[in-house]
């Protein structure tokens, strides 16, 4: 059951990053052109994409953090033995550069004066598709292809997950702040 949870998060934490990669440098562009929309306040929904990054970045963490609970006080010897391999072992540090800068550099997002640019989004997005290119990179040199991830179906069930909490955060960040002009 728990594997089940944190199987369900992790997918949803995956939608929003990969999502995000899209959504974020196209914000950015319109930022840079300053481009003003007539129906989407600009700063609302910067805020609502960076605090979905946030929540992509937190679910990712306790989804993370509760199987290696569960391992670690586990009495299988070689769950024990593959999780700290994996922590501490030969290839400690590939482990490490993949969880720092898609996880755990967006939780600078709890500071106000971050989560209200969309400066410190693309900086955590850059971060996240640069290591992504890098941990792909060495079956491309071998393979000579890229191997992609999903099908189509599988990036339109992404698209669908990220759009509805994108929406559901911009709204409420909406009427909050139509509700605090009152």
């Amino acid at each position: 059951m728990v594997y089940l949870i944190s199987t369900v998060v992790f997918a949803i934490a995956e939608s929003i990053f990969d999502c995000a990669s899209i959504l974020v440098p196209c914000l950015l562009i319109l930022f840079l052109l300053k481009i003003k929309f007539s129906v989407i306040n600009k700063s609302t929904l910067i805020l609502a994409v960076n605090l979905t990054l946030l929540l992509g970045a937190v679910l990712f963490i306790c989804g993370f953090v509760i199987p290696i609970t569960i391992g670690l006080f586990s009495n299988a010897e070689q769950v024990r033995y593959s999780l700290s391999n994996r922590l501490f072992g030969t290839y400690w540090w590939a482990f490490w550069i993949q969880i720092f800068p898609g996880y755990l550099l967006p939780q600078i997002l709890w500071v106000r004066k971050f989560r209200n640019t969309i400066i410190s989004s693309a900086i955590i997005v850059f971060f996240w598709i640069g290591i992504s290119l890098l941990t792909k990179m060495p079956s491309y040199l071998a393979d000579g292809h890229f191997e992609f991830k999903y099908t189509a179906f599988e990036y339109l069930k992404e698209a669908v997950i990220y759009i509805v909490i994108l929406s559901g955060m911009y709204f409420v960040l909406r009427k909050r702040t139509a509700l605090s002009a009152i």
